[in-house]
């Protein structure tokens, strides 16, 4: 099953296939991927076609080299 648009911070952990959720935290802060406080409460939400986006432009950077 294909998971929602927005994703928890764990579910992100999950679905980019990363071991913290800090590494996370870091690339929604560099701007890598796009995530938002989640409207109300603390916490955040992460859009998940933008890890879909990083991950493709990753694989296309090294197909370049």
């Amino acid at each position: 099953m294909v998971p929602g648009r927005w994703l928890t911070m764990k579910e992100a952990k999950e679905y980019a296939k990363v071991r913290s959720i800090n590494t996370i935290k870091k690339w929604v802060n560099e701007g890598l991927i796009y995530g938002r406080p989640r409207s109300g409460r603390g916490d955040w939400i992460v859009d998940r076609e933008s890890i879909d986006r990083f991950y493709l432009e990753d694989e296309i950077r090294v197909e370049r080299r």
